[in-house]
């Protein structure tokens, strides 16, 4: 190999590298920063967001943090805000977004004389 032949190799290799190094820091520390999950449930943020993705990072944790099961339905929509579906004492349901694929998430919870029985997040 000649002289301008390395030269020409190590020229290229170094521009991959930088490259690698680049696409890794995006990876790494921006790709992270722009996905909205996980989150913290935050009531008031869940009821005016727009991006219904936003709600999806936030539902494990509201469901971590609240115990859903027999709770009333005033109280689930006084921290969810009004539901984007509901069947009148049956069934109450909130738009999570496409967060993770192409499918809508929501969430359903489901009601008997107006308390929580079960719940179901589906989509995702």
């Amino acid at each position: 190999m000649t002289n301008q032949n390395k030269s020409s190799w190590l020229k290229k290799a170094g521009i991959a590298a930088c490259g690698a190094a680049l696409l890794l820091l995006f990876l790494v520390v921006f790709l992270p920063a722009m996905l909205p999950w996980p989150r913290a449930f935050d009531s008031n943020e869940w009821k005016s967001c727009t991006d219904h993705s936003i709600r999806y990072a936030m539902h494990k944790d509201f469901l971590s943090r609240h115990s859903v099961i027999g709770m009333t339905e005033a109280s689930l929509i006084a921290l969810l805000g009004k539901p984007d579906g509901r069947k009148p004492d049956e069934e109450l349901s909130w738009d999570m977004g496409q967060a993770g694929g192409m499918d809508d998430n929501a969430i359903d919870f489901r009601l008997k004389e107006g308390k929580v029985v079960s719940f179901e997040v589906w989509g995702h």
